[in-house]
């Protein structure tokens, strides 16, 4: 049975919860020294909605602000392809409907990139574990975040050199070359299920950045990243030809004898737990979690958002620091 391990934020937040927090990169990249001008910011404002936002110069950080921008974005993004079909010289959009979602964007990603933190990165007994699972079992390795801890422990070792590890990217993207060269017996995916931001479309290409190149992108141009309410997440996703391509194959994954194990995630995707509940009694699933106040109400919960799979107690591993984790 082949295995699949999806990380959530708790793997970041489990050794520095505040540097891991979104919230506080959210604040940063809104606040005066971030990448914004205060013309963007205030851009940005207009568009929220005024129950929402107390006061202008306040950071939009909660999923409501978030799903309203990534709505307008989605919207921009569609009259922009419509108005490419037309003869018009006159544009359908003003000049801040096209600068609204490059603010945005600019917004998300710098946030997203203050996870790329080159003095950041895991715990060397995790690490060491963690790239000696991949060698013993070639697992599937998938990620809700945005942060590259993961990345940073197999890229210089045989895990990247050999393969062991495969995301779809040379430079640019091409997910079905990956394809022909993948083998399951000796490979396994790697699968940012929620961007990176890395991940950029320049001049109609999807390509990936390298981490050297990351501090000095301005993150206007088409970028891979979800980051709005749980709701919409989905529309996020199918906008993005890389994260359609990644979550396309975790649907083929779950179609074979997989062991599934949730490692630091809080369970509020419903697009993931609803795949994880329509997949068949070949599907396992266990979950990795910090010790909980009320270990018996957790599992309850578990097994509410994972409906229709009957995950037994044992399945439920708490310990008091994921970094301790070692049931691989």
């Amino acid at each position: 049975m082949k295995k699949l391990y999806i990380f959530g934020n708790g793997l970041g937040r489990s050794f520095d919860n505040d540097f891991y927090c979104l919230d506080r990169a959210l604040k940063t990249s809104w606040g005066e020294e971030g990448p914004l001008s205060a013309q963007q910011r205030q851009l940005i404002n207009s568009c929220l909605d005024d129950e929402l936002i107390e006061n202008e110069a306040e950071a939009p950080t909660s999923e409501e602000q978030l799903r309203d921008l990534q709505r307008v974005v989605d919207a921009c993004d569609l009259i922009a392809v419509f108005q490419e079909r037309t003869n018009y010289d006159e544009g359908w959009l003003t000049g801040e409907g096209v600068e609204f979602p490059r603010a945005v964007r600019r917004y998300f990603h710098h946030a997203a990139s203050q996870f790329h933190d080159q003095n950041k990165y895991l715990p060397e007994v995790f690490a060491n574990r963690f790239r000696e699972f991949v060698r013993e079992h070639r697992p599937h390795i998938a990620t809700l975040n945005y942060d590259d801890l993961l990345y940073d422990a197999y890229v210089g070792y045989d895990i990247a050199s050999d393969h062991l590890l495969r995301d779809g990217f040379f430079k640019s993207f091409d997910f079905e070359k990956h394809q022909g060269y993948f083998n399951s017996q000796n490979e396994g995916w790697f699968l940012h299920l929620h961007g990176s931001p890395l991940f950029v479309t320049r001049n109609g290409i999807d390509q990936k950045l390298t981490r050297a190149d990351l501090g000095s992108y301005r993150g206007s141009e088409k970028t891979h990243l979800v980051l709005t309410h749980a709701k919409s997440k989905p529309g996020a996703i199918r906008s993005s030809p890389i994260l359609s391509a990644y979550w396309k194959e975790l649907d083929t994954i779950l179609c074979e004898p997989t062991e599934v194990t949730l490692f630091g995630y809080g369970g509020m995707d419903l697009h993931l737990n609803n795949l994880l509940s329509n997949t068949d009694d070949h599907v396992v699933i266990r979950v990795a979690s910090r010790m909980p106040e009320d270990e018996g109400k957790c599992i309850e919960d578990w097994r509410k958002r994972i409906r229709n799979k009957d995950i037994p107690n044992e399945n439920f591993i708490f310990v008091g620091s994921l970094m301790d984790f070692d049931q691989w």
